[in-house]
């Protein structure tokens, strides 16, 4: 048995400080930077949304809300989660104002400048709560609520039945997360070449990038190249969820034909 260690493919380039991540790309001629507002509610409906005063902040490039996007639905499974918030907030945190600028300094100071009224609605906190009020995920995109079951469920009740011994409970485990290093990055860069835009991202799955954001932006999968040279870490909080913020820096790129980090 060899016991020999074996060196990791970026150590040496780790332990000297130079292994390149998401933010150490060089910034562009001409890049933006991108950021969003996003809703202080787990739930709410948005009455208004006044964008007037952060279109005149100085370096303020570009402002999209959900009317500005041609398909604003997406999801891994079913297309159930809106890039953009448009009419009602899901959770606390939820993107409904896209920035972009020249500078982070012009980012901040429009995205204190909007105003967004908000109704602030009851929020379902609990899985207790979300059975007694008949909500379940995807329910709103597929009309109703989905069973996972293999093989036959009368077969299933029947092993229950005659089963010599049967344990009942319930089990609650609390939610938990690994922390990765690297957050959500994400820098665009549209081509030349036939509207083609250059995704490097910090992503686990860079085919659902790519799927992602061609699904959002009505263009081609050919029309989208997703890089990944390393991330950061990522457990899984990667795998999905760094579509989502691919594919609203390429909205920015796609509009403006600049570059957006």
């Amino acid at each position: 048995m060899n016991k020999e260690s074996l060196v990791h493919d970026s150590a040496h380039t780790h332990v000297q400080g130079c292994s390149e991540f998401i933010s150490d790309r060089p910034k562009q001629e001409g890049e933006l930077v991108v950021d969003f507002v996003y809703s202080p509610f787990a739930h709410a409906k948005i009455k208004s949304i006044e964008l007037d005063i952060a279109k005149k902040i100085p370096g303020v490039e570009a402002l999209f809300t959900a009317s500005d996007i041609p398909h604003n639905r997406w999801g891994t499974v079913e297309q159930d989660q809106p890039f953009l918030a448009s009419e009602y907030c899901q959770y606390a945190g939820e993107p409904i104002v896209l920035v972009a600028a020249t500078n982070k300094e012009a980012l901040q100071a429009a995205r204190n400048a909007i105003h967004i009224e908000f109704e602030q609605l009851d929020a379902i906190l609990s899985i207790e709560e979300a059975l007694r009020q008949n909500s379940f995920l995807l329910q709103g995109a597929l009309g109703s609520s989905q069973k996972i079951i293999a093989g036959q469920l009368q077969e299933l009740e029947a092993v229950f039945t005659s089963a010599t011994n049967q344990l009942l409970g319930v089990f609650v485990s609390a939610g938990q997360e690994h922390l990765y290093f690297e957050t959500q990055s994400v820098v665009v860069y549209p081509l030349e070449d036939g509207g083609v835009m250059e995704i490097h991202a910090s992503t686990q799955h860079p085919t659902e990038v790519q799927h992602v954001v061609a699904h959002m932006l009505g263009i081609q999968l050919h029309q989208v190249v997703c890089i990944v040279k390393r991330m950061g870490g990522g457990f899984g909080g990667k795998e999905s969820q760094a579509a989502h913020f691919a594919a609203l820096a390429a909205l920015v790129a796609y509009k403006t034909k600049r570059a957006a980090r």
